[in-house]
């Protein structure tokens, strides 16, 4: 079976086109042994056939791949959900670290700002200025991405699972 046929089965799951285009071989593997499993065949030809000639199975094997594609959501689920836990434990540094990042990134933004318009100001190459200029922002971007994720986990998703689970157990009081 060439990659024509599986690109024809998979036109309208845009994610696994693109991962297959791509080369993604793991992807493309799954997405047959999807297909095998929904037609019930052994053969990649014969799942193939089957999922061409059967409007049904199309379907039933599409919606297998829609589910398949939450995976990757359900693991950073349970990865943030361990992180919590966690933190119940070991809170103290995890605090000293948010409390950091609170504190001094935003000052250290401001700072690489100032420097990044000095460079501009006094270096004349135009290489160097690019360079140093696209550093500054990869690292400001950095930076605010982790004040983004402090804020994540005390405000975000944290708390209303926190408030959930304070929910829980007042009703089973």
């Amino acid at each position: 079976m060439g990659i024509l046929s599986v690109i024809g089965i998979l036109k309208n799951v845009p994610k696994l086109i693109k991962a297959v285009k791509g080369g993604d071989k793991g992807l493309l593997g799954k997405a047959i042994d999807v297909a095998k499993v929904v037609t019930g065949t052994d053969n990649e030809d014969s799942a193939v056939a089957a999922l061409n000639a059967s409007p049904e199975l199309r379907y039933e094997y599409e919606m297998a791949l829609l589910a398949d594609a939450h995976i990757p959501d359900r693991l950073d689920l349970e990865n943030t959900q361990s992180a919590r836990e966690v933190y119940k434990v070991h809170h103290e540094q995890a605090d000293k670290i948010a409390e950091s990042v609170m504190t001094w990134n935003l000052w250290l933004m401001g700072a690489l700002t100032i420097a990044n318009i000095g460079v501009v100001y006094f270096i004349k190459d135009g290489a160097l200025v690019a360079i140093a200029s696209n550093l500054i922002g990869m690292i400001v971007n950095h930076l605010m991405s982790e004040r983004k994720d402090v804020v994540n986990f005390f405000f975000g998703s944290s708390m209303g699972s926190k408030d959930k689970s304070n929910k829980m157990m007042a009703k089973h009081d």
